[in-house]
């Protein structure tokens, strides 16, 4: 019922994610001023090679998040599930990777039009 956003600045403002959700009566909760700064820290550090330390920041912020009430938190960011893969946090199992989503979508879709083309 509840979603929480992990996103770059742009993704955020685009508003996608809450409009979308909305549609399937999904409320969406995005991070404040603060913490949207710190995710973007985050993001920075593991663009930079810092991996570790850009995972550690991401699941603060992603504790942070979870601490609202969020059933799940959309990884709206490649750069988010690598670095709490890479640092093994448990936390990663409370994400929705949306990388990962839109490829199995992609898969689907393929899978749907071969079949369409072949009959």
């Amino acid at each position: 019922k509840t979603v929480g956003l992990m996103a770059t600045d742009g993704t955020v403002k685009a508003g996608f994610y809450p409009k979308k959700l909305a549609r399937s009566g999904i409320q969406m909760v995005l991070p404040e001023e603060a913490l949207q700064r710190n995710i973007m820290h985050g993001i920075y550090q593991v663009k930079s090679g810092k991996i570790e330390a850009g995972g550690e920041i991401l699941a603060g912020c992603m504790e942070q998040m979870l601490r609202l009430g969020v059933e799940k938190v959309i990884l709206g960011c490649t750069e988010i599930p690598l670095a709490l893969e890479r640092i093994e946090s448990p936390l990663v199992d409370r994400g929705i990777d949306a990388t990962q989503a839109l490829a199995a979508a992609c898969v689907r879709w393929h899978g749907a039009f071969r079949q369409r083309s072949v009959a």
